[in-house]
């Protein structure tokens, strides 16, 4: 299998962990970032998917989701600001081979 199908099936994985999440609490929001390129066509590596939430950070909705993703939390949410943002970020991180073995024994 070559990089870029591993990558894409990668993506794939991660956004089937990532949208009952955001289906769950109705989050609006967009998809920015690297995936968002890839889906335009844009020949760029896909390594992470961007995903902007227009939500009050003090919403119960927002704080329930904090918790359910706990677990896959590697950057936990804070005030970032520096010359170019100013802004909230959180960052979760999906182990893609931990989802690969848990599809695979659910499948058998």
């Amino acid at each position: 299998m070559d990089g870029k199908m591993k990558r894409e099936e990668n993506v794939a994985v991660a956004l089937k962990y990532i949208i009952p999440f955001l289906k769950k609490y109705n989050f609006k929001g967009c998809i920015s970032g690297g995936f968002a390129c890839y889906l335009y066509g844009v020949n760029r590596p896909v390594d992470e998917i961007h995903i902007d939430i227009e939500l009050d950070k003090d919403d119960k909705k927002f704080k329930s989701f904090i918790e359910d993703v706990k677990e896959f939390t590697t950057y936990s949410f804070q005030y970032y600001k520096d010359k170019n943002y100013d802004h909230y970020v959180m960052e979760i991180t999906v182990n893609i081979e931990h989802m690969y073995n848990k599809k695979s024994k659910n499948v058998q």
